[in-house]
């Protein structure tokens, strides 16, 4: 597991075993900004990536959680949230949720969201068929 994944796979394990959310915001840079599939930018800050966070979580999607799959390493990669349904928001072409995580001095500073596999993984310049 890449050391990225391995900070979201501990994250991730303090979410489901005790409700914590603190090492997820610990890795976000406090300037980080948010890019929505639809190209709007979301956010600007720590503070407002977690306000999104959270109400995710509010509107049940913590019910639905499993650890994200991967595509990539390094400094920019792929994240892919496992997700029991598409927001009713997406597109009805979506294929999923597809998160372009950059990051700089191990804190991620940008993320992209897409709704296509490919162009997720165009942004983040890996093949479009990488073996992982």
């Amino acid at each position: 597991m890449t050391e990225p994944a391995s900070r979201f796979r501990e994250a991730y394990d303090a979410f489901t075993e005790r409700g914590d959310l603190a090492p997820f915001a610990e890795m976000l840079d406090p300037d980080i900004e948010w890019v929505a599939w639809d190209g709007e930018v979301g956010c600007h800050s720590r503070e407002e990536a977690m306000d999104v966070v959270r109400h995710a979580l509010q509107q049940g999607a913590g019910d639905l959680m499993e650890m994200p799959q991967f595509v990539g390493s390094g400094d920019k990669f792929v994240m892919i949230p496992r997700l029991g349904e598409l927001p009713p928001f997406f597109p009805p072409d979506a294929e999923g949720l597809f998160q372009v995580v950059e990051m700089r001095k191990d804190k991620i500073t940008r993320i992209q969201d897409f709704v296509r596999k490919e162009g997720a993984l165009a942004a983040a310049g890996l093949p479009a068929n990488p073996s992982q």
